[in-house]
C-alpha cells in the first residue's frame, strides 16, 4: 500500500510541473506580447508629441529601489524631408524613478542615463536643421509639469 501511495503522489507531482511548465511557457508568450505592445506605443506616442519618428527596440522593467525602466535601440529618424538618416540613435536609455512619487502624480528620477548615443545634426538645401518645428518647439517651450531629476549621465556618445 505504502509503493502504491508513492506512485501516486510522483505522479501527482509530475503532473504539475508539466502544469507548472505549460503555465510558464504562456505567461512568457504573453509577457512578450505585452513587451511589444508597449515598445510600439511608446514609439508611436513619441512620434506624435514630437513630429519625427521614433522606434524604440525593444523594452525591460527592473524593480528595486523605484521602477526601473530600459528602452533599448531607440531610433529618432530624420524629418521626411529630409529623406533616409536618422537624428539620434540611442543603445539604450534607463529611467529608474521613484514611485511614491509617481503616486502622488509628479516625474520623480533618481536617475536617468542614456548610453552610446549617436547624435547627427545635418541641414538640408533650404538650411533646415534635421529636427522637426514640433520637437523644436518642445525644446524651447516651458512646461507646466514638475519633473525632478537627481542625477542625468551619458555613458559614451557620439556627435556628428
Amino acid at each position: 500500500m505504502n509503493l502504491h501511495m508513492k506512485g501516486k503522489r510522483k505522479s501527482i507531482y509530475v503532473i504539475l510541473m508539466l502544469f507548472a511548465v505549460i503555465l510558464f511557457f504562456f505567461v512568457s508568450l504573453h509577457y512578450l506580447d505585452l513587451k511589444k505592445t508597449l515598445a510600439l506605443k511608446i514609439s508611436e506616442k513619441t512620434s506624435e508629441f514630437i513630429g519625427q519618428r521614433v522606434n524604440v527596440g525593444n523594452i525591460s522593467f527592473s524593480t528595486g529601489v523605484g521602477i526601473g525602466i530600459n528602452l533599448y535601440d531607440i531610433v529618432i529618424e530624420n524629418p521626411e524631408d529630409f529623406g533616409s538618416g536618422q537624428l539620434i540613435k540611442i543603445k539604450r536609455l534607463y529611467l529608474n524613478m521613484n514611485l511614491r512619487e509617481l503616486l502622488k502624480g509628479r516625474f520623480y528620477f533618481k536617475n536617468i542615463e542614456i548610453f552610446s548615443p549617436e547624435l547627427t545634426i545635418a541641414r538640408n538645401d533650404k538650411s533646415r536643421l534635421n529636427i522637426a518645428d514640433k520637437f523644436m518647439q518642445f525644446l524651447s517651450k516651458k512646461t507646466a509639469i514638475k519633473y525632478y531629476i537627481d542625477e542625468f549621465r551619458i555613458v559614451s556618445g557620439l556627435m556628428d
